[in-house]
């Protein structure tokens, strides 16, 4: 089982090296760029949301990779089966994008020619605003939603690399916030009601290897009418009522989730595969089985809506 995080403390020590690596359900290792001793453009911020309700999704992410910084929006249509995915891309911001420095406050803007977004952090809920023009050819989409943040536990992970002292991986996902807004494109507007709708947040904060794969399943509803989720990823945990149970390792082999307790028995049923870059692909569907709690509850999920993220980098 993974160390726990449970004190308040600067996530970098002064040699640039990761002060505790492990996991927690709140983000206490506090990150500040400055204090990283890696080349400047090794350094990866980013904010990403993932919004759905199983008929469409949309995805908005902000990154700055040092030497590239990217604003891109994804709309899906699971129905239709179709996907628009726009990146704009700027060179060399090198941390001026300023993203926060902490995922439990700070805003993010983002206003370019042609394009505009903004992540507003209220603590108990969350704003998110975008508009960019000629999105699906000449028609542009703008949006604004709504995102309420449960009391509870969230998935954090501080990952070391011991080969590369100075790398190091910061995530905190927050796998479920009820959502509801409208999106339009062109003349059209499609309505996420927070009675089926639901964001996930992946924050992270890194200097990555030049070569690794990551893998992120995350997932929601509700379970005996109370909210539950999924999240799997450098730890693998189950939120329900709010409350986090660690699992060991939980494995993917033919769209079966498994762990070495026997306490996760999960069946992936994909419905679509959305490839943004060459580097990334994110597979969207339900999930239904069974998860154990730590206190031996036996959850019988159905259907729950989520998807399977799996990323390579390479600088």
């Amino acid at each position: 089982m993974a160390h726990f995080l449970r004190n308040k403390r600067p996530l970098l020590n002064e040699q640039g090296q990761l002060a505790e690596a492990g996991y927690s359900t709140s983000p206490v290792p506090e990150y500040d760029r400055r204090d990283i001793k890696a080349h400047s453009l090794r350094i990866k911020e980013w904010d990403s949301y993932v919004i759905s309700d199983g008929k469409r999704a949309l995805i908005l992410t902000v990154a700055d990779h040092s030497h590239t910084g990217i604003t891109c929006i994804s709309y899906i249509d699971f129905e239709e089966k179709w996907e628009i995915t726009k990146t704009p891309t700027v060179f060399f911001p090198m941390g001026k994008t300023n993203l926060p420095s902490s995922p439990e406050y700070g805003d993010l803007r983002i206003s370019k020619k042609g394009y505009e977004l903004c992540f507003e952090n209220h603590g108990n809920n969350r704003i998110l605003t975008f508009r960019m023009e000629r999105f699906k050819g000449s028609k542009a989409i703008s949006g604004r939603l709504l995102l309420t943040c449960p009391k509870g536990d969230t998935a954090v992970a501080a990952v070391a690399f011991p080969r590369a002292p100075k790398d190091f991986f910061y995530n905190q996902n927050i796998p479920y916030m009820p959502a509801e807004g409208t999106v339009t494109l062109g003349e059209s507007s499609y309505t996420f009601s927070k009675a089926s709708a639901s964001a996930a947040l992946d924050w992270g904060r890194a200097v990555l290897p030049l070569r690794m794969s990551r893998h992120w399943a995350s997932a929601s509803g509700k379970v005996n009418g109370q909210p539950f989720a999924l999240n799997f990823g450098p730890e693998s945990m189950v939120f329900y009522n709010g409350q986090a149970h660690l699992l060991e390792a939980v494995t993917l082999k033919k769209n079966q989730f498994r762990d070495p307790e026997g306490r996760v028995a999960l069946e992936f049923t994909p419905l679509f595969t959305h490839t943004p870059y060459q580097y990334r692909s994110c597979r969207f569907g339900t999930l239904s089985g069974t998860v154990v709690l730590t206190d031996g509850t036996l959850l019988q999920i159905e259907d729950a809506f989520g998807f399977l993220e799996k990323t390579f980098y390479k600088w």
